[in-house]
């Protein structure tokens, strides 16, 4: 299993919570917007390897 660095900004996210994660190159499809394709970048000064993902952000339901 390879081990990738995602740098969450969420305040209420705790440690070792099971979460769904794409990584660098994935293509997202959002429930409402255009697909959008994952890219490094840096989140609070730090790179990260992709994001934790919201149903509603990979097309999967809608957040209340």
């Amino acid at each position: 299993m390879k081990s990738f660095t995602i740098v969450c900004g969420a305040a209420k996210r705790c440690c070792r919570t099971k979460v769904l994660v794409e990584t660098v190159g994935t293509t997202i499809y959002p429930a409402n917007g255009q697909p959008l394709t994952l890219k490094a970048g840096k989140n609070k000064g730090k790179e990260s390897e992709g994001m934790i993902c919201a149903e509603d952000e990979i097309g999967l339901g809608n957040k209340p």
